[in-house]
Order: structure tokens, then C-alpha cells, then sequence
């Protein structure tokens, strides 16, 4: 081989190596833009995660917040409740209190009423309209002989008297015949006063004495009959 052939072999050897290095450098700078891509495309899907996961967590917030705000009305509703519970049971205390309180006046209003009711079944007067202010038995015997004495002209002992009430007293009478004479002296008292009312008369009765149009009459013993007192007195 001469040396031409030599340099031209070697010639074209040099030229295939440069051909397969510029093929080769040509094949990774195509490659390179694709990796690139890829990259990026990663990079977009974690900023696309990254922003989910920050819409989420907002609207997370968000939902947290209206819990809250629920949970806090809850609360405000139960205390109203409970004072609401508190008012209505101290509304019921009083009532009951109320209750108790009215108990306890029946109960004395039916005392009084079967006192009265044993006052008409025994040898007892009921009598009304003067104010009693002692509750002593011994000082009310003695002030009730001196008002029927006094004011219904009956002179009589009494066994017994006992408050019922500021104005009604129950006098006990010694015997039944007292009794069936003061009941009588009532009667005929009463039969005058509707005689009376027949006539277009105002009449009120009161034991042992009516006022009949203001002129006020009692009952005289001795004539058995009702006495014209001399002066006028009030209607009302």
C-alpha cells in the first residue's frame, strides 16, 4: 500500500468518526428539550397539587369556621334554655307557695264554716256587725253581754263567746229556751221588714233591730214589738 492509499484510508476513517460524533452530539441535543418537557410537566402537576391541596384547605377552613359558629349558637341556645328552664322553675316554686298559701286559707275558711255550721245546729247566736279586736274569751263574755244589753236590749248571760272573724262572734246561749226566744224575736223581725218591703220600703235587718228607710227601729221586749228609734241613720 502506498502512502496515498495509507492517507486516504486514514482520511476517511477520521471522517466517519466526525460523521458518528455529529450524529451523536445531533441525538442528544434532540433528546434534551424532551426531558425538559417532562420536567416541567411534573413541575405544573405539583403546582396543580400544591394549589388543590391549598383550595381544599381553605375550603377545610372554611367548613371549620361554620362549625364553630354552629357549636357557638348551639351554646347560646342552651344557656337561653337553661334560664329560661331556671324562670320556669322558680314560676313553679311560686305557684306552689301560691298554692300552699291558698290551702291553707280554705282550710280556714272551712274551720270558720263548721263553726258556723255547729253555731246553727246547737244552743249558739251568731252575731255580726260589731268589730271585735280581742281574741280573750273571758274579756269578749263580758263585752258581748254589755253590746246585747246595750244595743239589743236583751239582758242575758252568755255561757260563751268566740271570735269568728272581726265582725261575727259566736255567743253561747245557758239554755235552748233562750235560744228559741231569740230566734223568735228574729222572725217576727223579719216578717215586719218584708212587710215593709211589700210597701216599696228600703229595709235592712239586723239582730234584734231593722232600719227601714234610714229610721232605725229596735226590738222592745216588753211590748213585743219594734221601737222607732229617733234619728235618722246613714244608707249606706
Amino acid at each position: 500500500m502506498n502512502p496515498d492509499d495509507y492517507t486516504s484510508d486514514d482520511n476517511r476513517k477520521r471522517y466517519r468518526e466526525n460523521e458518528e460524533q455529529s450524529f451523536s452530539k445531533s441525538k442528544k441535543v434532540s433528546r434534551t428539550p424532551d426531558k425538559r418537557n417532562t420536567e416541567e410537566d411534573k413541575l405544573d402537576q405539583i403546582l396543580n397539587m400544591m394549589a388543590n391541596l391549598t383550595k381544599e384547605t381553605q375550603d377545610l377552613k372554611i367548613h371549620v369556621k361554620e362549625i364553630k359558629e354552629e357549636q357557638r349558637q348551639y351554646r347560646e341556645e342552651m344557656r337561653e334554655l337553661r334560664i329560661e328552664l331556671e324562670e320556669l322553675r322558680q314560676e313553679n316554686g311560686e305557684v306552689r307557695r301560691e298554692n300552699e298559701h291558698m290551702k291553707k286559707e280554705l282550710e280556714d275558711v272551712k274551720v270558720r264554716l263548721e263553726r258556723l255550721d255547729r253555731a246553727r245546729k246547737e244552743n249558739n247566736v251568731i252575731v255580726q256587725g260589731m268589730t271585735i279586736d280581742t281574741g280573750d274569751r273571758r274579756l269578749l263574755k263580758e263585752t258581748m253581754e254589755n253590746f246585747m244589753k246595750k244595743e239589743l236590749d236583751i239582758n242575758i248571760k252568755i255561757e260563751e263567746a268566740v271570735k269568728l272573724g272581726n265582725k261575727t262572734c259566736l255567743v253561747r246561749l245557758p239554755n235552748k229556751e233562750e235560744k228559741i226566744k231569740e230566734l223568735q224575736i228574729q222572725k217576727e223581725i223579719v216578717k215586719i221588714a218584708n212587710d215593709e218591703i211589700k210597701k216599696g220600703k228600703r229595709v235592712k235587718i239586723k239582730h234584734n233591730k231593722s232600719i227601714i228607710d234610714g229610721r232605725e227601729r229596735k226590738w222592745n221586749k216588753n211590748k213585743n214589738h219594734l221601737d222607732e228609734v229617733f234619728q235618722n241613720v246613714s244608707k249606706n
